[in-house]
């Protein structure tokens, strides 16, 4: 067995499909991330990814009901932070994370060009080195992976 899954650790969080649970999720992210080796910068943007992952399977798995269970699983590993997210709504659509690396480049001039929504996964792909989704049993899961400086 590798020595980085002998010495990982794992919790589990389960929340109701509802927005007002994201901020207790995040909370819990931010403080698991303490333990790692990552600066507060990069604290932040995890519990942010954490966050807009979470809220899109309530808003577009689940459609904004609430009922539904949102699990967020959290790996630290010796030279990785692994964070799934899975629900049991409508899938994403297939090839939402290759659309998702599309370049969104506001005029600052124009208004018309900033987005109000759908930043999400481009925010999630830009900070986490390693995006992966799949459906099996049930449950569709996001996972999002950080490998740590190993300097």
């Amino acid at each position: 067995m590798p020595k980085d899954i002998m010495s990982s650790k794992s919790v589990t969080l389960i929340i109701d499909s509802r927005l007002e649970s994201t901020g207790l999720v995040g909370t819990a992210i931010r403080g698991i991330c303490g333990l790692t080796r990552l600066d507060q910068r990069e604290i932040g943007r995890m519990e942010l990814c954490t966050v807009e992952a979470v809220t899109n399977s309530i808003k577009h798995a689940y459609g904004l009901n609430a009922g539904s269970p949102v699990r967020v699983e959290v790996t630290l590993a010796k030279e990785r932070l692994d964070i799934r997210v899975c629900d049991q709504g409508n899938p994403m659509p297939a090839g939402a994370l290759r659309s998702g690396t599309d370049e969104f480049d506001p005029n600052p001039d124009d208004p018309s060009t900033f987005l109000t929504g759908g930043m999400g996964l481009p925010l999630i792909l830009d900070c986490m080195d390693i995006v992966t989704y799949r459906s099996e049993s049930g449950w569709n899961c996001l996972t999002m992976t950080k490998n740590y400086d190993l300097r």
